[in-house]
């Protein structure tokens, strides 16, 4: 199966919230990574989004799950 028909079948993005709560200060604008820490970060920032990715759980699991797959497919050409 080639890669523009495997991305029409598959939906890696199916178990993965598109939702989530961040938590931050509006006295100081930082937000909270958790367990306890506090981190400053400009809107659309790099540290943010790093912040908010952290947040999202299964997200590693989920991709990783679909890009070994991919890979398989694509080294062996089934």
């Amino acid at each position: 199966m080639c890669n523009g028909c495997m991305q029409t079948q598959i939906d890696i993005t199916e178990l993965i919230p598109k939702q989530g709560q961040l938590q931050m200060c509006n006295k100081c604008i930082r937000y909270l990574q958790p367990p306890n820490t506090w981190i400053s970060a400009q809107l659309e920032s790099r540290e943010l989004l790093t912040v908010c990715l952290k947040r999202i759980k299964g997200l590693n699991k989920e991709v990783n799950k679909y890009f070994l797959i991919n890979f398989y497919m694509n080294q062996f050409d089934i």
